[in-house]
């Protein structure tokens, strides 16, 4: 049998691009942070999102069916910080500057790109949703930076060889 903390230690190698996912309903707006998102087909344009069930987000998601996928620069780090807490609640909505969008979650100005997004499929796997999301809306921003990443427990980020 696999240790727990051993597969833990073995996936922070796995370094992962940062990515605040957010969803809204007619009440109110939620987010977390995320590393376990990948693109999955351009033909439809989709991605594959993993949240913790637990999660309110993830929980919300199931509701609306929509997501925005916020993928950070390293200027956004005290935001993904603060997105990664439980606690905050809406009150994370206060850093950083977010746009209002329909159809999906709020979008975060200065994220290198958003994918406003619509789950198409939802897969229950051990503690996790996997969504597999077709992306609708696409905002890029016009900023050179590179994606903040997480590995080992620390923020980095990529630099060519």
């Amino acid at each position: 049998m696999i240790d727990p903390d051993e597969f833990k230690q073995s996936m922070s190698r796995l370094a992962g691009s940062v990515c605040i996912i957010t969803t809204a309903n007619e009440r109110e707006w939620t987010g977390c942070t995320a590393t376990a998102v990948c693109s999955l087909s351009t033909a439809p344009p989709s991605m594959i999102v993993c949240l913790n069930q637990d999660s309110q987000t993830a929980g919300q998601i199931v509701q609306s069916r929509s997501l925005c996928v916020n993928i950070l620069g390293p200027s956004d780090k005290e935001v993904a910080l603060l997105f990664a807490r439980r606690s905050a609640g809406t009150s994370k909505f206060n850093l950083g500057d977010w746009v209002d969008q329909e159809d999906c979650g709020p979008r975060l100005a200065s994220a290198i790109a958003s994918l406003g997004c619509r789950v198409v499929q939802l897969t229950k796997s051990g503690t996790h949703f996997v969504l597999i999301c077709e992306v609708s809306k696409i905002h890029l921003a016009d900023s050179e930076q590179n994606a903040l990443l997480y590995a080992k427990g620390a923020f980095g980020q990529f630099h060519p060889l």
